[in-house]
Order: C-alpha cells, then structure tokens, then sequence
C-alpha cells in the first residue's frame, strides 16, 4: 500500500462522517423547525418591510412599478443601475457601490429576471400607436390579421421604441424600488409559474386526506403511489397527525432514512473505499444539484417513491455471492412490493427485475441449449405476480398520463445533445454487459448489474420524457453505478491514482453545488426576513410561517362547514386544493384541482356534467370573472420579463380562463347564498 492510499484510509471515515453531518443537517433541520411557506398566490396580498415601513405589495407595484412609456423621469433602471461595469466594481447605482442589492449568483436562483448577458435593467420595446409590447406581438399567432399596419417581418422592430422597465426622480426613490423588486421578485416569479407548493403536494396530500375520509379508493389518484404516501400518513400520526408542518416532517424523515439506508448499502455493495466515497458524493451532489428550491418543497424529491431499489440491488449482490435463491426471491418480492409503493417507479424496478431473469435464462440457453428451469419458473411467477400487483393496484390510474405522453406537461430540454448523451450512455451500458459479462459473474455483479442497467434506462426514458435535467441529477448516483461496477472489475498499477483524481473532480463538484445550495437557501429564508410573516394556527396547517395571512382560508374553511354536510363539496376555484385539505373535505369531480386538470374538451363537458348533475351547493371565487385582458394591460416590472409574460399568456391565464367560462355556463342555475372574503356560496335553483 502506498503513501496515498495509507493516508486516504487514514482520514476515510472521518470525512465519510463530515459528509454524513452535512447532508443530514439539512433533512433534520427541516425536520425540527416549523416549515416556511411562500406566496405563491397572485391574487392574495402580502407585505413589505421596506426600511422603516411596511407596504402593502399591490398598492406599492400600483403606484411605483407600474410599466408607463410615457413618463420621462430623470433616473431609469437601463441608465442607472449597473450589474457589473467593465472594471469590474461590481453592482452600483450611479457608482455607488452596493453589492448587496442583486449578487450575481441570484440572476440564476430568480431564472434570468434581467438577460442573462446584459449589464443594465432590460429596455422593453413598446408600440404605443399598437399599444402592445414587443414580446407580445411575437405571442400572438394572428398578428398580421389583427393589427392595422403592415410589419415586414425582418424590419418588425422599427415600429417599436425603447423604454427603461422603472424610473424615479432620485436615486434614493430607484434604490427603494430596486430594493423592493429584490424582496419580492422570487414569489412573483413563482406566482407567474403557477405550479408551486399547494399545486405540486396536493398530489400527496389530498390522497392522504381522502383516504383518511375513506373514500372509495378506486376514485383516489396520487401520483406519488399507494403505499408510498401511506407511509408518509403513518409518519405525520407519529409526528402527531395530519397537518402541513407533519407532512413536511414526514417527507424529509424518510429522505433522511434513505440516505443512512444508501450510506449502508454502499458499505456492503464494494470493498474499495475510493468507489463508497465517489459514491457518497453522489448522494451529496445529487441533493444539492438539484437547487435548495426544490428541496424546499417538491414531492417528487422525496424517496418515498423508490425506497426498496437499494435494498433490491443489495439482494441482488448477495443471491451472485452466495448462491443462495432466498436473495433472488427477495428481490423479487420487493420489486412486485414496489409496484404498490408507487406504480411508475414500481414498474421500472419490476421490469428491471423481468430483465435481469430473462438475460442470464437466455445466455445459459444459447452456450448450453438448455433451460434452467427453476429459474424460468421463478421468472414465470415473477410475471404473474406482477400483473396480478398491477390489476389490482388499489387507486385510480394517472388520469393525465396520456398529456404527459402528448408533451403537454413536459419541458423540452434546451439542447438535443442531452438526448443524443443519453443514448449514448444507454449504448455504452449494454456494450460493457455484453464485452464483460464473464467478468461480470466471475466477480459476482452480474445481476446486480443487469437490473442497474435496466432500471437507469427506464429512469431515463422517464425524465427524458419530462424534460427535466434535474431529474436526471437527482439519481446521479443510481446512473453512475453501472460505472462503478464496471470500474471494480480492474485493478491497474496507477488505479488508486486515477480513482483519488476522480474524487477530487467530486469533491470540487460537491463543494460548488453545495456552495450553491447554501446561497438558494439564503435567497429563500431572505424572503422571510424582507416581508410580514404569519403563523397558521389552524390544525391542519399545524403552526407552519407563512408570508401571508391565513385569514381568507379560515373564513372560507367556515363557509364550506357551514354549507357542506357531507365529506364531498364543489367547487369552481384556483384554490380548490388547498381548501379541501384545509376543510377536510375531498373534491366530487375527478380531479382535486381543476385549473390544471381541465386540458381538453373532454374534461370541460365531464365537470361541467357533474355541476349540472350533482352540485347542488357551489363554492366560487369572488375573482372568477376577473379581466384578464386588463390585467396583463396593466404592466408592473414583474410582467415585463419575456420569459415570465409568456408563462401568463400561454399557462397561467388560460387555466384560470378555463375556470371562468365553466362558472358563467352553469351560473343561471344558482343564486348566491353568502358571498365570504374571497369566495363565495351559491345554492342550485331548484333546492331553494
């Protein structure tokens, strides 16, 4: 053993226990405090500390952000506030140096507010002959029938002039305004984006809730599986029953066991220290590539989904060792036990599971034409049980799958070379299995490795799919294990120095994700220190910090127990799921959250069939005929931005659209019976 390898051994495991703190800071620091929550409501009100004043938002963007080509003040954003000049002084107003104001890194964390190249606040081409902005005249599909002047389309800017975004009459009033913006330019963000933490954790949440309200289980969908958020509803009741603050709890605990679990299975899995740090890394790298947004409150994070694979690959390993069948049929049986977990990753674990039977049946098949049969009726089992784990999965079936096939909820990735690596690794993969396969069951990885190589393909076709590339590196380091395997199977004169230069890349990769993580997590937690914060004392909230009153959904909660008898209500509205959570209560149509839901035709006459039907209380937003048009004519900075004025034009504003026509086709059939803070109640007609 040589000087490098004596003192990497040396210090192994004190920095496998370094690494181990920090990953597990952030799980139990979640765990243990109450749980922050954004505003990811356009429409309701919120806050501002700004200096020495509170401010209420929309009357600050009203009478100070409001986008207005015809002012002409002396200090603008574009002449005035500077990212970076070509000394590199930093960030200023009029040279006056104030770095904290819009730290580079918060570009990225805020999703190219400013262009990404740009040294100074956008200028936004405006036409005021048109009254139209540049950006949306490229929305509109019919814009040389719709607008009087004809538009050469190479020449299309001249008929658009430049303005500043803001403007003030000092450089004080800018600096307040550019200090507002940065306090409230992530919610507004994620408010346009409209799929935030109610959106996203309803898919766990309202499951639990209507199976704890035992409705029938066929009519339930979760997206997150059967038993995957029955294990999360276990958790919250020893956290002390259901609530938000519980829920989050719940998650971050089995993320939290996931990860001592994978820390084991790699202790077992190989011998070679250099591979179980690499591997470790991963899992660091693989949370904190993932950005501190995320972690803050994506279900799809949580490990819930998956949390038998590691266990499965572990059998696997043991049945090659030992030659011991009991492994084998364990891994069998978690993967069809995976299949109740959650369908979608169930089903890549049990095919993965059907492939790594069928490759070592037919090998043996064609060197010595004959078949092992106790294999193949393991095999034969195997696949009987599994269907019979899919017949009678206990939930409704992913009523959206067919949009997630068409692309509809999918983003493309913003290069075809991601593609085009996927492939490649996927070839590479089935190449190594079949030039090392005899190296491969000689060091007893054979199946181990043929299950890995399965399951990463069908993980990536899955987020390929999605189009997401932080879906890819949240199971890094699942993707790297057939490498690793691979890699084990050698052992060269200069290994330990290529396997120690390859730590250091992980190292020098973890360090700048975590450094990054830690600055998205200070971005995040700024936003409570920059704006008025309320404690939801409600039973179901369970005491969680939120950046706005829970004053509206309590008087809607009172509305809703004062007109709904029964576990099942109606409602047409943008905050239908939080408020059947929130009421305890479940939703009578399909779907938990209609704005989201209703992408066809077909869904639209479906609900409005069951209004019609069985509605016979309607719970609506005061808001729901709102004037959209006007909204988006009345332009603050936050609607400037190219990106985010398309995600309401194209996302947002339709699905609320959607909502308003459904409630103006059936509301000749009901009178309104009390109208509440921000929703109000209407009775069928004939009931009165």
């Amino acid at each position: 053993m040589n000087r490098l390898d004596l003192l990497f051994n040396k210090y192994f495991y004190i920095l496998i226990f370094v690494l181990f703190l920090i990953q597990s800071y952030f799980y139990i620091n979640h765990i243990v405090n109450d749980y922050k929550l954004l505003n990811e409501y356009r429409y309701i009100d919120q806050i501002t500390l700004l200096d020495d004043k509170e401010v209420s938002n929309k009357k600050y963007i009203n009478d100070n952000l409001l986008f207005n080509p015809y002012e002409n003040k002396k200090f603008t954003s574009s002449n005035n506030i500077f990212l970076y000049d070509e000394k590199g002084i930093g960030l200023s107003f009029n040279n006056m140096i104030d770095s904290k104001v819009l730290p580079k890194y918060q570009f990225k964390s805020y999703n190219n507010v400013l262009y990404k190249y740009s040294s100074y606040f956008n200028l936004i081409l405006y036409s005021k002959d048109m009254k139209l902005l540049y950006t949306d005249y490229l929305n509109n599909d019919n814009n040389n029938n719709n607008n009087k002047l004809y538009i050469d389309g190479k020449n299309i800017e001249n008929y658009f002039s430049s303005y500043p975004m803001f403007q003030a009459n000092s450089i004080e009033k800018l600096k307040e305004k550019m200090k507002f913006i940065k306090s409230n330019i992530y919610e507004k963000n994620m408010q346009i984006f409209d799929r935030y933490y109610f959106h996203e954790n309803s898919f766990m949440l309202s499951p639990i809730n209507e199976m704890n309200l035992e409705r029938d289980k066929s009519e339930i969908f979760s997206q997150y599986g059967f038993l995957s958020i029955s294990a999360v509803n276990y958790i919250m009741d020893l956290y002390g029953g259901f609530s938000i603050n519980n829920y989050e709890k719940a998650k971050k605990t089995i993320d939290q066991v996931y990860y001592i679990i994978a820390i084991l299975f790699i202790f077992f899995f190989f011998k070679d220290n250099y591979l179980r740090l690499g591997f470790i890394l991963f899992l660091g790298i693989a949370l904190f590539g993932n950005k501190y947004y995320a972690f803050s409150y994506a279900p799809t994070i949580t490990n819930s989904r998956h949390i038998l694979d590691l266990f499965i690959i572990l059998c696997l390993y043991r049945y090659s060792t030992v030659s011991k069948n009991i492994y084998m049929i364990s891994a069998v049986v978690l993967s069809i036990l995976s299949i109740l977990i959650a369908k979608d990753f169930g089903q890549f674990i049990f095919l993965a599971i059907i492939g790594t039977l069928i490759i070592p049946l037919i090998t043996k098949y064609l060197k010595y034409k004959s078949i092992d049969k106790l294999n193949a009726s393991m095999l034969l089992i195997t696949i009987v049980l599994g269907i019979a784990a899919f017949k009678y999965y206990p939930m409704m079936s992913n009523p959206s799958i067919k949009y997630f096939l068409d692309g509809f909820y999918s983003f493309p990735f913003s290069s075809n070379l991601i593609y085009f690596a996927v492939l490649v690794v996927v070839f590479l993969q089935w190449l190594l299995l079949y030039a090392l396969y005899d190296k491969l069951e000689k060091s007893k990885y054979l199946t181990p490795y043929i299950f890995t190589l399965f399951y990463t393909q069908f993980l990536y076709t899955y987020f390929i799919w999605h189009g997401s590339v932080n879906n890819i590196v949240i199971y890094s380091y699942i993707f790297a294990l057939p490498f690793m395997i691979v890699y084990s199977l050698y052992n060269f004169k200069l290994k330990n120095y290529l396997s120690m230069l390859v730590i250091v890349g992980l190292l020098l990769v973890y360090t700048k994700t975590l450094n990054s993580f830690i600055n998205q997590k200070n971005d995040y937690d700024d936003v409570f220190k920059t704006h008025k914060i309320y404690k939801w004392d409600h039973k179901r909230a369970g005491g969680i910090i939120a950046t706005y009153p829970f004053d509206d959904f309590n008087d809607s909660i009172r509305l809703i127990s004062k007109y709904s008898s029964s576990n099942q209500i109606y409602m047409i509205s943008k905050y239908d799921n939080i408020l059947g959570i929130l009421s305890e209560k479940y939703s009578g149509f399909p779907f938990f959250e209609l704005r989201s839901s209703i992408v066809t035709q077909d869904e639209y006459d479906k609900i409005k069939l069951i209004i019609e039907n069985q509605a016979k209380i309607l719970f609506v937003d005061n808001d729901i005929e709102r004037d959209f048009d006007a909204e988006m004519q009345k332009m603050s900075f936050f609607d400037l931005e190219p990106f985010w004025r398309n995600e309401s034009l194209r996302q947002r504003i339709p699905k609320l659209e959607n909502l308003k026509k459904l409630f103006k086709e059936v509301k000749k059939d009901y009178i309104l019976e009390e109208k509440g803070k921000f929703m109000s109640v209407y009775r069928r007609r004939n009931e009165i």
